[in-house]
């Protein structure tokens, strides 16, 4: 298993133009699509 995190602070990934962003909230949420 493999952790990436910001000190613990909520992140987002881009990836590019036209493609669907989703974002990580915590452990209980974990990944999700961005709006």
């Amino acid at each position: 298993m493999v952790r990436i995190d910001d000190h613990r602070k909520p992140f987002r990934l881009s990836g590019m133009k036209g493609r669907p962003e989703y974002r990580y909230g915590n452990e209980e949420v974990g990944w999700f699509l961005a709006e």
